[in-house]
């Protein structure tokens, strides 16, 4: 099953185009129960920008973050690690 905390970051580098960037997405409750999706990206070395989606629940959620990470895939950015889920 999908779990809250579940965060991937993803690499696309292309010296030749001058291209250095990362993507991390990450799964996460709001205050109010609901699920977060918190997509942050930019250039590799700057914090870069962060926005957030809410959705109702962690199903639906999922199901955006899957659609996410193959949206990433499909744009040439690469896994590159998989980052560890905060203890609960």
């Amino acid at each position: 099953m999908f779990q809250e905390g579940h965060t991937l970051r993803f690499h696309s580098v292309d010296p030749e185009r001058s291209r250095f960037r990362f993507y991390t997405i990450t799964v996460q409750r709001t205050l109010w129960g609901e699920a977060a999706i918190v997509r942050t990206f930019g250039r590799i070395g700057t914090t870069g920008r962060q926005f957030v989606s809410i959705h109702p629940s962690l199903d639906l959620a999922a199901e955006a973050f899957e659609r996410e990470v193959t949206r990433r895939i499909g744009r040439g950015y690469h896994l590159a690690d998989n980052l560890e889920s905060p203890a609960s």
